[in-house]
């Protein structure tokens, strides 16, 4: 019987996986066709404020990158190209390919987005069970307090607040990371991406925590002279912890994969700046290739979010094997 339920969820998180495959191409599909619904040629200077080319010029450049073909054949030429790890030339960076820009790029940002993830849930997940703990005492109103704002705050000014103490006024650390292999370039950055999430992780656990605890299962063990310790980590928080999973898979993924703000502010060398550059340059290649590399990113870790339900709730792992019979 044990058998036969591993199976079966052997089978769920295959189906799961393979689920990726249309999701990807609905995403991409929905992108390519947005990207061409705007109006103007990305290879016309007169979009960004220069002098517009002539017609026949724009036509033969276009016609260089395969502009001048249907939509169709262009989406099915890209799906080609990806499909053996080709991601195009870029309109922007003329000098360069798609792959050359992520390759520099990439990790950086997956570096940064890494730390900033093990940093948030490190010090959210703690900080809600310790509030949860001591639920309407002093230090549970502080860490309530501090997840507001959080959430509240946009990364930006948390950046800017960062740099102005820790920089101009403390000079402790770096306010740009110029030279990113130096670890004191990471600090900031790391914690400016990071406490929003932190904020997020530490209030879904904290009210994990508070509803597990009203539960009348926690009546029963400490009627049994369960301590409250063994009763905390032994049986409540690992049911606490199924809404942070739920978030902690999007944003893995947001964080993963750069930030504009806070790369741009902190000049770190990551990819965020191309979200936004490339959609105002109409740089089609790299705008499919970041809708890619998030829809993989969101993809995976929702496939992993998965796996996690099947270890912290056995009911899960029934239930979402038997539902795909």
């Amino acid at each position: 019987m044990k058998r036969n339920g591993s199976y079966e969820r052997k089978r769920y998180l295959l189906r799961r996986a393979l689920g990726i495959i249309p999701t990807m191409i609905v995403i991409t599909l929905i992108t390519f066709a947005a990207m061409h619904a705007i109006p103007g040629s990305p290879f016309d200077p007169a979009a960004m404020g220069g002098n517009s080319l002539p017609p026949e010029v724009i036509a033969q450049i276009e016609a260089r990158y395969g502009l001048d073909k249907s939509l169709p054949e262009q989406y099915l030429r890209f799906v080609g190209n990806l499909l053996h790890g080709d991601l195009g030339e870029s309109f922007a960076y003329k000098s360069r390919t798609v792959n050359e820009l992520l390759s520099d790029t990439f990790p950086v940002s997956l570096q940064l987005g890494l730390m900033a993830f093990v940093f948030a849930l490190g010090l959210g997940v703690p900080l809600g069970v310790i509030a949860a703990a001591r639920h309407n005492s002093l230090l549970d109103r502080l860490v309530s307090l501090l997840s507001m704002l959080g959430i509240a705050l946009p990364n930006f000014v948390i950046s800017v607040i960062l740099i102005l103490i820790f920089a101009l006024l403390l000079r402790l650390l770096p306010a740009a990371s110029v030279h990113w292999e130096q670890p004191q370039t990471w600090i900031l950055p790391t914690i400016a991406l990071g406490l929003g999430p932190l904020a997020i992780f530490a209030r879904y656990t904290r009210a994990g925590m508070l509803d597990e605890l009203a539960g009348d299962y926690v009546r029963t063990a400490r009627a049994k002279g369960l301590s409250e310790r063994a009763i905390l980590y032994g049986h409540v928080l690992k049911a606490a912890l199924l809404p942070v999973v739920t978030v902690a898979g999007p944003i893995l993924a947001a964080v993963g994969t750069g930030s504009f703000l806070v790369e741009t502010i902190f000049s770190v060398p990551g990819m965020g700046r191309f979200f936004v550059t490339s959609i105002f340059s109409k740089d089609y290649p790299v705008i499919m290739a970041l809708v890619v590399i998030y829809g993989s990113f969101l993809a995976l870790a929702n496939l992993a979010v998965d796996v996690c339900y099947g270890w912290l709730d056995p009911r899960t792992r029934v239930a979402g094997s038997s539902g795909q019979g």
